[in-house]
Formats: C-alpha cells, sequence, structure tokens
C-alpha cells in the first residue's frame, strides 16, 4: 500500500508535469498564434497603406498632369492669340500706309510737275496755306536754293523722310518731305 501510494504519487507528479507541460504548449501556443496574427495583421496594414500611398500618388500624378494640360492648353491660346492680333495690327498699318502712301502720290500727280515747282519757289506762307488747301499736313516744300535750318525747324520735322518725292530738272530740284 505504501509502493502503491509512492507509485501514485509519482503519476501524480507525472500528471502535473504534463499538465504543466500542456499549459506551456498551449500558452507558447497561443502566444506563437498571436504573434503570428498580429504579424499579418500588420503585414495587411502595411499592404493596405502602401497601396493606399500608391493610389495617392497616382492620384497627385493625374491631376498635375491635368493642371500641366490646361496651362499648356491656355498658353498655345493665348500665344495664338496674341499672333492673330499681332498679324491684324501688322495688315492694319499697312493698309493704312498703303492708302496713305497711294493718297499721297495721287495727290502729287494731280498737282504736276510745273505745280510743285511754282510750290517750292513760292513763300513759306503761301506753301503752308496751299499744303492746307490740299488736306496735306506736316509737310514742308524745300528747293535746293533755299536750305532748311534743322535746328530752327518745329519738333519732328527732324524725321528722316517716309515719302520723298524728287523732280529733277537743272536748277528747279524740289523735295517734298513729310514729318509724320
Amino acid at each position: 500500500a505504501i509502493d502503491d501510494q509512492a507509485e501514485a504519487e509519482k503519476k501524480r507528479i507525472e500528471l502535473f508535469k504534463l499538465e504543466a507541460e500542456s499549459a506551456s504548449v498551449e500558452t507558447t501556443g497561443k502566444a506563437i498564434a498571436l504573434a503570428k496574427a498580429a504579424a499579418e495583421a500588420n503585414g495587411i496594414n502595411g499592404k493596405a497603406e502602401l497601396e493606399q500611398a500608391t493610389l495617392h500618388v497616382n492620384a497627385l500624378k493625374i491631376k498635375q498632369k491635368e493642371e500641366l494640360d490646361t496651362l499648356k492648353k491656355r498658353y498655345e491660346a493665348e500665344e495664338s492669340h496674341n499672333k492673330a492680333m499681332m498679324e491684324l495690327e501688322i495688315n492694319t498699318q499697312r493698309e493704312l500706309a498703303t492708302i496713305e502712301a497711294t493718297k499721297f502720290q495721287k495727290t502729287i500727280e494731280s498737282l504736276g510737275k510745273e505745280t510743285l515747282i511754282s510750290m517750292a519757289k513760292a513763300g513759306p506762307a503761301a506753301q503752308a496755306k496751299l499744303l492746307a488747301g490740299l488736306g496735306l499736313k506736316g509737310y514742308m516744300i524745300i528747293d535746293a536754293k533755299n536750305p532748311i535750318n534743322l535746328f530752327n525747324t518745329a519738333q519732328g520735322m527732324i524725321a528722316s523722310p517716309q515719302f520723298p518725292h524728287q523732280e529733277n530738272k537743272s536748277q528747279n530740284n524740289c523735295l517734298l518731305y513729310t514729318s509724320d
């Protein structure tokens, strides 16, 4: 009976050891399972955050590309408009210059060579009245006998002539200059 009790005690100690071992395995298993679950959850969260960041970056790229395309189209439209406006201004100025040149040429042709020579020989007051009567403003008639003193001329008369008309006839040289 003592032997049986000792044997029973050994078996009970062994049972406690096995229960302790079982509890240890169970606790370790739970800890490992929890650690694996936490690692897996962190991995899933990390992948989700990475996916979200990637989508955010892609959205920003698309937005910036659209903004850049919009700016590019705006600048191209503005450049095209400015170019068209400059061409329109150039054509307008060209047409106005052509009209003015034609008007001047027809006026001079209608006056004739002899009239221009007479105007050049006339005094400054008579020349001013004749030119005003013809609707010509800012013009001056000079000949070789009456040179012009550029230091005393009205402002604007110093500029290069736009439409000089020269008549050559021995001593009767006549030039008609404009100040515009």
